[in-house]
C-alpha cells in the first residue's frame, strides 16, 4: 500500500508547499492570500436549504420506532398473560388427573403417577 500512495503523497506535499509559499510571500507584501472562491462557499445557503428539506423527508419516513417497541411490549404482556392462563389451567387440570388417578386405584392409572 505505501508503495501505491507514497508517489501520490509526495505530489500532493510538493504542491501544499507551493501553495505555502505563495501565501507567505503575499502575506509579507500585505496582500491578501490567493483565495479563490469555489462554489461550495457560493452555493453554501442554498445547499443548506435542500439539507433542511431533506432532513424533513427523511424525518416523514421514519417509522415509529417508540410506538412499535411499545406495540410489542403490549403484544409480548397479552401473551405472556395468556400463556399463565394456560399453564394454570393446565396445572388445574393435573390437579384433578392427579386426584382421579390416585381416587381410582387402577393399575393401569398407577402408570401416569
Amino acid at each position: 500500500m505505501g508503495t501505491l500512495y507514497a508517489p501520490l503523497l509526495a505530489i500532493i506535499s510538493v504542491l501544499e508547499c507551493r501553495q505555502a509559499r505563495r501565501v507567505r510571500f503575499n502575506r509579507r507584501r500585505g496582500q491578501e492570500d490567493e483565495d479563490t472562491t469555489e462554489e461550495w462557499e457560493v452555493l453554501g445557503w442554498e445547499v443548506q436549504e435542500e439539507d433542511e428539506a431533506w432532513c424533513e423527508r427523511v424525518e416523514g419516513t421514519v417509522p415509529d420506532v417508540a410506538g412499535s417497541v411499545d406495540g410489542k411490549v403490549e403484544k409480548m404482556i397479552n401473551e405472556i398473560k395468556e400463556l399463565r392462563e394456560m399453564v394454570e389451567e393446565l396445572a388445574r387440570l393435573a390437579k384433578e388427573l392427579g386426584g382421579n388417578v390416585s381416587g381410582n386405584g387402577n393399575e393401569s392409572d398407577a402408570e401416569y403417577r
